[in-house]
């Protein structure tokens, strides 16, 4: 269901007790608890999980430049998942007119550029052109070198777009945030074209999700580089009024996550802001984590509206996209596979009350998993799992996680209680409003 043909258009540029009835059954279940407390403490191997669920995935990376050995190691972690593309947000290279240092970027490049592509798509590598690709001078005679490189990229495009499963990708050709790169008239010609482009993803009835990515940052959490009036007033309206579902830019070397957001406020149906740009250039402090919005962005509003990430890390980083019919869900892993962001784009994980180790059983080992979550510091291991998808770990269903989730499994499990509060039988999700989330449940992936 996930493949269906590409299209390319080519652009002018070419997560109390409740439900225990009576007092002598908490204390049975509380001893219970005491019983199993020995068996954790003995660290028994119980706490496992399931394998990860099947999916359409797409990884972000972006900004090496001349940084290889870290652009080498993060595409090795990359393949390990081996999403179905790679979108790459510019600055391939320092230099652009340096042939050098293409063929470098060409030899490590070698595994995702020689990967092949996922039926329907051309190429495995998707990129922008960012702003050092156009180095020193500003020439765009130096992208000769890129057009070269990319078979994915239709000859000379700037811009241009394609589709892969249910999902419609942009590249745009914002390589820096000022506006000399781009004259008036290319400027209303490429957002001619992206209306254009939008508006007739909107009416493909296989498209549900619609995707964007250039190199310049919509927002920065560091002063290096500013958001742009002019990205600003040429972009956000039109990336609201189509529902565009996520923004990928560079540019700014940090991982950071805004919104989603309306405009400049923070809305549920807003688009999420993500910058993926470490992958081995020179990193950047984080010193506007106050206000991610320069008062410079507010031309359009004529209001200075306080914009601040949802998470935010200087750190060499990739991440990954998981896709399905119903939601759009995102992890930002370190350069050695250490996962330090997830998050929600759109819609909602579904998951099994009461699952913790997501084998698909409720048994002794999710209690373990939740003792461990709650008495074991020093085992970072269960701690992650309860943390993945709190809401399945909130068993008696009261929106907080503490010991009485343990003995409400355990009551389920003694016969003590009923089943545990919905969803219980089938994957579903949370039917209350509490602050838990589920952010990753491969059981219940692409359901």
């Amino acid at each position: 269901m996930w493949f269906h043909p590409w299209r390319t258009r080519l652009g002018a540029g070419g997560e109390d007790v409740a439900g225990l009835d009576g007092g002598c059954r908490m204390m049975s279940a509380a001893r219970v608890v005491t019983v199993f407390m020995f068996a954790f403490l003995a660290r028994a191997p119980w706490c496992g999980g399931a394998e990860e669920g099947s999916g359409f995935t797409f990884a972000v990376i972006g900004d090496h430049r001349n940084g290889l050995t870290v652009y080498e190691g993060i595409i090795r972690k990359v393949l390990e998942i081996d999403p179905a593309l790679v979108i790459h947000t510019g600055d391939l290279v320092l230099n652009g007119a340096d042939a050098a240092e293409w063929k470098a970027f060409t030899v490590a490049s070698k595994p995702l550029v020689e990967h092949s592509p996922a039926p329907g798509l051309a190429g495995y590598l998707y990129p922008t052109i960012g702003n050092h690709e156009l180095w020193p001078d500003g020439n765009r005679a130096h992208l000769a070198h890129y057009f070269e490189a990319f078979k994915t990229v239709p000859a000379n495009a700037l811009y241009y777009s394609f589709d892969y499963g249910n999902s419609h990708f942009i590249s745009l050709f914002f390589p820096e945030e000022s506006d000399i790169v781009l004259n008036s008239a290319e400027l209303s010609a490429m957002l001619a074209w992206l209306e254009s482009d939008l508006q007739a993803a909107s009416l493909n009835p296989v498209t549900k999700w619609k995707f964007v990515f250039f190199h310049a940052s919509m927002f920065s959490s560091t002063s290096r580089h500013g958001c742009s009036p002019m990205l600003h007033q040429s972009l956000i309206p039109i990336l609201n009024t189509h529902k565009v579902d996520a923004v990928f830019n560079g540019h700014t070397h940090a991982y950071q996550r805004y919104g989603p957001l309306k405009y400049y406020d923070e809305d549920p149906e807003g688009v999420t802001y993500i910058v993926s740009a470490g992958c081995g250039s020179e990193l950047y402090p984080l010193d506007r984590l106050d206000d991610a919005n320069y008062p410079g962005c507010d031309a359009a509003t004529g209001t200075h509206h306080v914009v601040r990430a949802a998470h935010v890390e200087s750190s060499f980083h990739y991440v990954m996209i998981d896709v399905t019919d119903d939601r759009v869900s995102g992890v930002m892993h370190r350069e050695d596979g250490t996962v330090m962001d997830t998050f929600i784009v759109r819609g909602k994980l579904g998951f099994a009350r009461g699952d913790i180790n997501v084998d698909g059983r409720r048994n002794i080992a999710d209690v373990v998993c939740l003792l461990g979550n709650f008495f074991n510091a020093q085992d970072e291991m269960y701690r992650a799992l309860v943390a993945r998808c709190p809401d399945a770990a909130d068993a008696n269903d009261d929106g907080n996680l503490n010991i009485s989730d343990a003995i409400r499994i355990l009551g389920y499990l003694f016969a003590l209680t009923g089943p545990l509060p919905a969803p219980f039988d089938a994957c579903g999700v949370d039917p209350s409003s509490d602050d838990l989330d589920c952010r990753n449940f491969p059981p219940c992936e692409g359901l």
